[in-house]
């Protein structure tokens, strides 16, 4: 309804613009509540160059290395991404063990596979964005 518009634009390299919104807002306003809305209606045109694996994994590792550099920022950078690191969690103890058991039985090994790859991705790019050098972090995109 509002036509705003977030994430990827075109060729923008930008990452984790949601997770800034919300970690900016409650910085600004602290009693503020974010409500997840699940009737919001959203167009996502997802282009065939986005449905690679070659895709995935740099998304996957541009999401960590973002992430990390949000959280070296942040005033309280354990608060910052709580959300991600409870997500992370349900990843690791629900999600990947249910692809797995169900893998055995139905074929769903490579969703699990993808699943541990797109993670392991996610943390290579938040060690490398936890442990970069400053200097890097200001010329963000020739760093990535």
């Amino acid at each position: 309804r509002g036509g705003h518009q977030l994430g990827r634009v075109g060729h923008a390299t930008g990452q984790a613009e949601e997770t800034e919104l919300c970690i900016r807002l409650l910085a600004t306003m602290p009693d503020a509540r974010i409500v997840h809305r699940a009737d919001a209606v959203v167009r996502h045109l997802v282009p065939p160059g986005r449905l690679t694996l070659a895709f995935a994994a740099r998304r996957a590792y541009m999401e960590g290395l973002y992430k990390a550099r949000m959280a070296r920022s942040a005033a309280r950078p354990s608060a910052a991404l709580s959300t991600e690191t409870q997500y992370l969690r349900h990843l690791l103890q629900v999600f990947l063990p249910g692809c797995l058991a169900r893998g055995l039985e139905g074929g769903r090994l490579a969703q699990a596979a993808f699943g541990v790859f797109c993670i392991g991705a996610v943390a290579i790019g938040s060690l490398v964005g936890r442990f970069e050098r400053t200097e890097t972090i200001r010329g963000t995109e020739s760093a990535a």
